[in-house]
């Protein structure tokens, strides 16, 4: 099932926090909206989902435009951060209540509800209420209820943003087998690069209300397009000139010709492997780099960076 948003202007107030945002999905993707807090994300999500009406543009699914189609016929469901259990009910329960809902007989909900359990791994846990899983285990019974309901689009908003980082390497690797096995398209909404270069084939950048740069995640971290772009993943800034903004990859690879740079050191920290040196330059642009590319001379210091480890970028 494909999705599509095409100019897309969404909000809550006046003024609109998705500005005319373009994206895709292809049938059986996994898709990750990434950027940082405030930039729409969860808004997109809730567009898509028909929790919250859009202004402008137009949302399809399977080539259909879905503007004027309620949530619940959608056929799309959403995991949020907080897994939103119903604490009264059982864990059986919880998962059930989208099938019966949907009138599905109470044997066949059940039975639907077990079935999702178990591709969850959470067969066993029927009978528990909420207060008694788990941080990881109430995502898994939240995702499990989100699967009951047969989605055509799943649609996660940063479910395990609130886990420690061991629960949070389990679940991606339960969402990849999952989404493979359904071949469910899903977008997955993340802030934490690495999450989203783990579980996606493809990234989109969400800036200010728009995508900035999609494609494979080694493409944005390696081959950004525009200085905003390149800022996220962690490129600085050293020179600006009428060519653009030249800037440093946030990994640089030893070798190949290098050009030196001229400043002072104002601290050294030591950032789990190596040091780290702020190094404010003789042009004013201050940069946080590894020591090893860090040497003394006369009072001030040298920073050699290979030539391929910098690319000049426009400003917008």
């Amino acid at each position: 099932m494909s999705l599509e948003l095409r100019g897309v202007t969404a909000g809550y107030g006046v003024r609109p926090v998705l500005r005319r945002m373009s994206l895709s999905a292809a049938g059986g993707e996994l898709l990750a909206l990434l950027g940082p807090s405030g930039c729409g994300k969860t808004t997109a999500l809730k567009a898509v989902a028909g929790l919250l009406p859009i202004r402008e543009g137009s949302i399809h699914l399977a080539g259909e435009a879905v503007n004027h189609v309620p949530a619940e016929k959608r056929g799309v469901a959403m995991v949020f951060q907080s897994p939103l259990l119903f604490p009264h009910m059982t864990v059986l329960d919880n998962v059930a209540f989208g099938p019966r809902m949907q009138r599905l007989p109470g044997g066949e909900a059940a039975r639907r509800a077990a079935a999702a359990l178990e591709m969850v791994r959470m067969s066993g846990f029927e009978q528990r209420r909420p207060r008694q899983l788990s941080g990881g285990q109430q995502q898994r019974v939240a995702l499990a209820r989100a699967l009951v309901t047969q989605p055509r689009v799943l649609l996660l908003d940063e479910p395990f943003s609130a886990l420690d980082e061991n629960l949070r390497e389990e679940m991606r690797s339960l969402v990849r087998a999952l989404q493979r096995e359904l071949r469910l398209t899903t977008v997955f909404v993340t802030h934490d690069q690495e999450e989203a270069a783990i579980l996606a084939g493809r990234v989109a950048l969400l800036i200010d209300g728009g995508i900035a740069q999609a494609g494979p995640p080694r493409e944005l971290f390696e081959c950004p397009r525009t200085a905003p772009v390149a800022r996220f993943f962690g490129w600085q800034a050293f020179r600006e000139d009428e060519s653009g903004i030249h800037m440093i990859a946030p990994a640089i690879r030893a070798g190949g010709e290098e050009i030196e740079l001229e400043g002072a050191i104002e601290e050294t920290s030591y950032r789990g492997w190596a040091e780290v040196c702020a190094v404010r330059l003789s042009n004013g642009h201050r940069l946080r780099i590894g020591a090893a590319h860090v040497s003394p001379r006369g009072g001030r210091a040298v920073i050699r960076i290979p030539r391929a480890a910098i690319r000049i970028l426009p400003r917008q």
